[in-house]
């Protein structure tokens, strides 16, 4: 591996634009939540900004995080070594594979070599995703910083609801080989500039809002024969979308009725439904601006 820079968060938001960080590695394989592979494209293209505003629960765990690492050593008698604040450690096989540890973690009983430590500051929401083990995408994040930084383990800690959870995550060639197949094909998308299809998340149309904020008056294309394709899906998927509704009503008003004019309505095996009168202070919508895309029928 080899440091690319640390100290510098200039430098590292720089840096991270130009290759992939661990952080990027869940998006890749489609396990992100909150990204998807067009804002990734857009971040990385420079279409987007990476530099988005701090909030309250990444300065938390940024404050956190070396108390974490400190409980976490205390807790199993590990050696580790704080990695300096905006470090980014370059693959010193595939360049633009990048790693922002921790910390590295010094020889364990039953490990082959040192490992590292990725902690994580865990909000009392995200506490049912580390119920038995640390979330998918903090696993793949792992495997990742042990590809570039050349370990064979690596451990995830987390503050999970005031508690210190951890598990130590074995490095998995297999898998890595699978990643490195989607970095270098997205990598080879940015380079050539060639954006990955919208899926449907939020954050797609989140980043398509970003690029395209408001039409040219007047302005009329003809679309490619594909949209074609797109219009039928459209259709067909108003038509499932309604046809679900309405067997979700139809059940919502039947359960109505059995309620009557009780509160609560217990089922067999113990889940339940509640109908409960709720009152709503009267409040006005903020104004907004935003592009509203609807189907117009053909002559």
């Amino acid at each position: 591996m080899k440091l690319l820079t640390e100290g510098d968060r200039t430098k590292w938001l720089e840096a991270r634009r130009l290759g992939l960080g661990s952080s990027d590695a869940p998006v890749l394989v489609g396990v992100s939540r909150r990204k998807s592979l067009l804002e990734l494209y857009a971040e990385k293209t420079g279409l987007a900004s990476t530099d988005r505003e701090e909030t309250e629960l990444m300065e938390a765990g940024l404050e956190l995080q070396p108390g974490i690492g400190r409980m976490f050593a205390k807790r199993t008698g590990r050696r580790l070594l704080e990695v300096p604040p905006w470090t980014v450690y370059q693959s010193s096989e595939v360049p633009f594979m990048l790693a922002s540890p921790d910390f590295f973690c010094g020889l364990v009983d039953g490990q082959t070599g040192p490992g590292g430590v990725e902690v994580k500051f865990v909000t009392f929401v995200q506490g049912d995703e580390w119920e038995e083990e640390p979330p998918l995408a903090a696993q793949i994040q792992v495997q990742q910083q042990m590809y570039v930084c050349d370990r064979k383990w690596w451990t995830v800690a987390g503050l999970v609801r005031g508690r210190l959870k951890y598990a130590d995550v074995s490095r998995n060639d297999g898998f890595l080989q699978i990643l490195l197949n989607r970095a270098l094909e997205f990598w080879q998308q940015v380079t050539c500039q060639t954006p990955p299809a919208p899926d449907a998340s939020d954050s797609a149309r989140r980043v398509l809002a970003e690029l395209f904020p408001a039409e040219a008056p007047g302005k009329v294309i003809a679309l490619p024969d594909e949209a074609r394709e797109l219009d039928t899906a459209y259709l067909d998927g108003a038509d499932e979308e309604k046809r679900g509704k309405a067997k979700k009503d139809q059940a919502a008003n039947q359960l109505r009725a059995l309620l009557g004019d009780a509160e609560r309505g217990v089922l067999p095996g113990g889940a339940a439904w509640t109908l409960k009168t709720v009152h709503r202070k009267a409040y006005e919508v903020a104004p907004t601006t935003y592009r509203d895309l609807r189907r117009h029928k053909g002559t």
